[in-house]
């Protein structure tokens, strides 16, 4: 532990040097740190101090617990969509309870950090739901569990998802918040497959930003702004 402090220091030290020599200035700055310049110093210190400890340790911890099926929409989310079914579970995702931690670089889920794949790359490109099925097949694609879970819990919705931003298929060469899918559970209703998304949007009296939720056929179009879940292999 001490060896490593001590190549810790050296490491510092030498960042240090090689910034200051490049502005051209010697150790004449000590002087001024411990001097005149000592609250800037300290103030610098602290924010340095907590950035290590927002970006050192999770945000916010929960836990999914063992055996509950992600919960049904209701009609309100779409026409006739209380008649949804849960149905194609993969392997991975029964293996419950799973510990759910966000940290300010996104969720992890047992320690694996979430990750996002566009349905498709480029703004003027649309894809139907369905000719995505064999592209995630197999792959470690996150359940519906989680978006209840997320729902339920709101602080548990990291900020780099409340301002994440990419290209709006309906305005090219503009930004839009993305929708989030959760393509680990899918839902019948007659012989059409249907999937669960959550965004971020205003809304509201107060047009406050808030965290929605829907369903989405996979006989429609999806585009760059609908993004799927999985985690980092």
């Amino acid at each position: 532990m001490g060896q490593f402090v001590s190549l810790s220091i050296v490491q510092l030290y030498t960042i240090a040097s090689e910034t200051f020599r490049k502005m051209d200035i010697g150790l004449e700055i000590v002087e001024w740190l411990v001097g005149p310049g000592k609250d800037f110093f300290v103030r610098k210190l602290s924010e340095i101090g907590e950035r290590y400890l927002y970006e050192s340790r999770p945000l916010f911890k929960g836990e999914l617990p063992a055996g509950i099926l992600p919960r049904i929409p209701n009609r309100t989310m779409s026409v006739g969509a209380s008649y949804l079914n849960p149905v194609v579970y993969t392997e991975w995702w029964k293996m419950q309870p799973v510990s759910v931690e966000t940290w300010f670089d996104g969720v992890r889920i047992n320690g694996k950090r979430i990750i996002f794949e566009p349905a498709v790359e480029g703004s003027k490109r649309k894809i139907k739901g369905e000719k995505l099925l064999p592209r995630f097949k197999g792959r470690k694609v996150v359940g519906a569990n989680l978006l209840d879970f997320l729902m339920t819990n709101l602080r548990a919705n990291p900020q780099c998802y409340e301002i994440m931003e990419v290209e709006n298929p309906s305005f090219p060469g503009s930004k839009c918040r993305p929708d989030f899918y959760f393509w680990d559970t899918r839902y019948t209703q007659g012989e059409k497959l249907w999937v669960r998304y959550m965004w971020y949007q205003v809304g509201g009296q107060d047009e406050d930003w808030e965290w929605r939720e829907g369903v989405k056929c996979l006989d429609e179009d999806f585009d760059c702004n609908d993004l799927i879940l999985l985690l980092e292999e």
